[in-house]
C-alpha cells in the first residue's frame, strides 16, 4: 500500500483526469442552443459553394484561371518547382474534420451530468478524508518529534526481541540436528 501522499496525489491526478472527462463529455454531447440577443449565425453568413455547383464561366476560363491547374501552360507550380514556403498554395483548402457526434436525448444527458458531478464529489470527499489523516495537521512540530522518538524506541525493543528469537531459533535448530545426528548413528 502507498503512503499518504501518494495515494493524494494519486486521487489529485484522478481528479483532474474526471474533470477533463466530464468537460469533454458535456462539450461533445451537449444538446444544440442558441446564445441569448446574438442573431443567427448560419442564417448571416451565405451558403458555402459545393464542388458540383455549376459556374458561369466557361470551362476554358476556368481551367486556365485556377492556379494549380495542371494543364494550365503559365502554371509554374510542379513537383520539381514547388510553391515557395510564404505563398497561399491551397489556402482555399478547410482541414476535414470528423462530424461531430449526434446530441444525447435531455434525460440521458442530464443524468449523466448527475453522474458525472457526483463522481467528482465522490472524489473531492476522498482527497479530503487523506488530508484530513495527514500527519501534522493538527499535530505541533514538537509533538510530531515526540511521536518519532517513542516509534524509534518501539522498533528497537521489536529488533531486540527479534534478534533474541532468532538466537533461540538458531539454538534449538543446533540441539534438533545433534538429536538427528545421534539417531543416524
Amino acid at each position: 500500500m502507498a503512503d499518504r501522499l501518494t495515494q493524494l496525489q494519486d486521487c489529485l491526478d484522478q481528479l483532474a483526469t474526471q474533470f477533463y472527462a466530464s468537460i469533454r463529455y458535456i462539450s461533445n454531447h451537449h444538446p444544440p442552443s442558441a446564445l441569448p440577443n446574438h442573431p443567427n449565425l448560419s442564417a448571416a453568413s451565405p451558403p458555402a459553394p459545393s464542388a458540383s455547383a455549376p459556374t458561369n464561366q466557361p470551362a476554358s476560363n476556368n481551367a486556365s484561371n485556377n492556379p494549380t491547374n495542371p494543364l494550365d501552360p503559365s502554371n509554374t507550380t510542379t513537383a520539381a518547382n514547388p510553391p515557395p514556403p510564404d505563398s497561399n498554395f491551397n489556402a482555399n483548402v478547410t482541414p476535414v474534420h470528423p462530424p461531430p457526434p449526434p446530441p444525447v436525448p435531455p434525460v440521458s444527458f442530464s443524468a449523466a451530468q448527475k453522474e458525472l458531478a457526483r463522481d467528482l464529489l465522490t472524489k473531492t470527499r476522498q482527497i479530503t478524508y487523506l488530508i484530513s489523516v495527514l500527519p501534522g495537521v493538527e499535530n505541533s512540530e514538537k509533538e510530531q518529534e515526540g511521536r518519532i522518538r517513542a516509534l524509534e524506541q518501539e522498533l528497537r525493543e521489536v529488533e531486540a526481541e527479534r534478534v533474541q528469537a532468532v538466537q533461540e531459533m538458531e539454538a534449538w535448530q543446533g540441539r534438533l540436528e545433534s538429536v538427528i545426528g545421534n539417531m543416524r548413528r
